[in-house]
């Protein structure tokens, strides 16, 4: 990885601070994530009735947590 692959906007992740005090950094990272992916999938008009797919595998790849954390997050917010 070079310098700009480093700097390059779509390597920083936004957190919202008060989504962050009410679910949780992590949470709040994955909600932000999936809300990216949902704008990719609707800008492309590939959304199925209003939905999208993501996988862990997916996630993981976005994201610096392993599965056990993404799933302890979505379940977090499944509650």
């Amino acid at each position: 990885m070079d310098i700009i692959d480093l700097l390059a906007f779509d390597n920083y992740i936004i957190v919202n601070k008060d989504l962050m005090v009410a679910v949780g950094i992590t949470e709040a990272m994955l909600l932000g994530e999936l809300a990216s992916e949902f704008r990719y999938w609707r800008k492309a008009g590939k959304l199925d009735n209003g939905w999208f797919y993501s996988t862990c595998e997916n996630l993981e790849d976005k994201l610096p947590f392993s599965r056990p954390t993404i799933k302890k997050a979505t379940d977090h917010l499944e509650e």
